[in-house]
């Protein structure tokens, strides 16, 4: 299955590498902001932090970005880059919560470096649903 020409003319390899690191370097730059605060949805049965969704999609995008800049014109990827770029995305998404110690009003939280972890293999593999596979 190739990638469609309009998108893959969008996100040519060379912007999609451009985009991954200005968004690499955001994700950084917005979790050393202090005090943050934690937008929540509340209902009479539950509650839920919405930043588990925002962690999830911000590196679901990060994912998606890679995988424009790795990927060729029949929306394959190596296998190698594949896992040189699953573990520096989840050891950076480690790192990057786990700095947050260090942040006035910012606290290391599992949940949200599960959703880090969880959005990264998800903007991967969602090409994978596609039919697109890695060569």
């Amino acid at each position: 299955m190739k990638i469609n020409p309009t998108i893959r003319k969008i996100l040519h390899p060379k912007t999609a590498s451009i985009l991954f690191w200005i968004w690499l370097i955001t994700i950084f730059t917005l979790s050393s902001i202090p005090k943050i605060p934690t937008a929540k949805l509340e209902t009479a049965f539950f509650e839920m932090r919405l930043d588990y969704m925002l962690h999830f999609g911000v590196y679901a995008l990060l994912s998606v970005l890679f995988y424009f800049w790795k990927s060729t014109v029949k929306g394959h990827i190596n296998k190698k880059h594949l896992l040189i770029y699953l573990t520096a995305a989840c050891f950076f998404a480690a790192l990057e919560e786990t700095h947050q110690l260090w942040i006035d009003g910012r606290t290391f939280n599992p949940l949200d470096m599960l959703s880090n972890f969880l959005g990264v293999f998800a903007g991967i593999f969602i090409w994978r649903i596609k039919g697109l596979k890695p060569e």
